[in-house]
């Protein structure tokens, strides 16, 4: 493939974030993310939570985030077929559900919504955008779940965000954001039911070959995201493991070579920025990190790989150096 048959930067998120989509709107991941992460399905088996638990159909997209604005009508405003809102920009992700956990006496209806990210370098808090995004799953049941003053009706929501290249001090952890109750002047038992209504929580998913990270959810996730661990082994162990049919990362396995594309055109902006003052050792070993794993996933040899990224004589000298070391 020729420089002007490369795919550009964004065509390649593009389509990482188009599969992305189709990964999160799988009962069987949800399902599992639900286990994994909620209260309400900690006790569950994940497949009775897909046989028994979604009352709707998880589909992307089809609820904006603003009030009484559709996604149909922002996307032809501003995307020409994205969701986005107005202040936020696009929303790549937006799955929402409604799910009952099984085996109850009494069904607890939930609404869910789960957003993927790729990027945690944010120009705000990924906490807050949960809390706003979770705040308007609750107010937006006025007029459908409840109305006038029926507040006693409302459901409780979940916003629970993914983030798939988070900073590594964060990979392979999680945190949960609840309302809860403090008594600050005297003692007054309350039942929870009257304020557990809002949770946000947030993933960080990390590299699922390190040996401390054995969190089932993390690992599935990190099989699905991420590219340490080869296509035909994770998809293995995804079936294995998980239960997903064989042929789960048919579309993945392109998403993860797009996933190191991304990356890829990450160092060469860096390689730009240090060419005339030669290669930092950093850039070296990242891009030296890269050509190996493009070498195992395209079959190449390290020449085609480094004349692939269009090295300088000087970089590839770097690099030689890098892998011979």
């Amino acid at each position: 493939m020729n420089a002007q048959e490369r795919p550009t930067i964004q065509q390649l998120r593009n389509a990482y974030d188009a599969e992305m989509k189709n990964i999160l709107t799988n009962k069987r991941v949800l399902a599992n993310i639900l286990v994994g992460c909620t209260d309400e399905f900690a006790h569950c088996d994940v497949e009775d939570v897909i046989a028994m638990s979604f009352n709707t159909t998880p589909t992307y997209g089809n609820t904006s985030v603003e009030e009484d604005t559709s996604t149909a009508e922002l996307a032809a405003k501003l995307t020409g077929g994205e969701h986005a809102t107005l202040t936020e920009g696009k929303v790549v992700y937006d799955t929402r559900f409604e799910v009952c956990v099984p085996n109850t006496n009494t069904p607890i209806e939930l609404i869910v919504n789960v957003e993927g990210q790729r990027n945690s370098n944010l120009q705000y808090f990924l906490t807050r955008r949960g809390i706003y995004y979770a705040a308007r799953l609750v107010t937006s049941q006025k007029g459908t779940v409840f109305k006038n003053d029926d507040y006693n009706a409302i459901k409780k929501v979940y916003s629970i965000w993914i983030c798939t290249h988070p900073p590594e001090k964060a990979r392979g952890t999680s945190q949960r954001f609840v309302i809860s109750k403090e008594d600050f002047i005297g003692e007054y038992d309350v039942d929870p039911i009257q304020y557990d209504l809002m949770t946000v929580v947030l993933i960080w998913v990390g590299d699922s070959t390190d040996p401390n990270y054995n969190n089932k959810l993390m690992k599935m996730l990190s099989l699905f995201f991420r590219a340490e661990v080869p296509i035909e082994q994770s998809s293995l162990m995804l079936h294995t493991d998980y239960g997903f049919p064989p042929d789960v990362l048919s579309k993945e396995a392109h998403m993860k070579s797009w996933a190191l594309d991304i990356e890829n055109e990450g160092f060469q902006r860096g390689i730009k920025q240090g060419r005339g003052e030669g290669l930092e050792l950093g850039i070296v070993q990242g891009l030296a990190r890269t050509i190996k794993r493009m070498m195992a996933k395209m079959g190449s040899s390290l020449e085609d790989t480094m004349a692939y990224l269009q090295l300088t004589d000087d970089e590839k000298i770097s690099v030689r150096a890098c892998f011979n070391s």
